[in-house]
């Protein structure tokens, strides 16, 4: 802890600084400039989040386009549903707090998205 006038500052652990370079990184992938625009993670805050990194040993995935290809005759029954449903990855349009203040703008980092 150091002294800072009457203030005590106390500095970030390892642990603490490796959070908040993850969390840096993670928000620049997702919104590029974003960190720039909005002040950085008080203590409480960076305390509170939590990074998980999870490797991807084994993935499956089936991909087409279009309909499934089936044919009348093909021996199986038509009674059971068959087709496609639609995986997307993505946002929706932002949400301002209710704390904004009125007239500011959505930034070009959040917009970019």
């Amino acid at each position: 802890m150091q002294q800072n006038g009457h203030a005590r500052r106390r500095s970030l652990s390892a642990d603490q600084i490796s959070l908040a370079v993850e969390l840096l990184v993670l928000s620049e992938r997702l919104m590029p400039g974003r960190s720039e625009e909005v002040r950085p993670m008080t203590r409480r805050e960076l305390a509170a989040a939590v990074v998980l990194c999870i490797p991807l040993t084994e993935v499956s995935m089936k991909m087409r386009s279009g309909t499934p290809s089936e044919a009348v005759d093909d021996g199986e029954s038509h009674a059971v549903w068959a087709g496609v449903v639609p995986v997307v990855t993505g946002s929706r349009a932002p949400s301002a707090s209710l704390l904004t203040a009125d007239g500011t703008g959505v930034p070009a980092s959040v917009r970019r998205r």
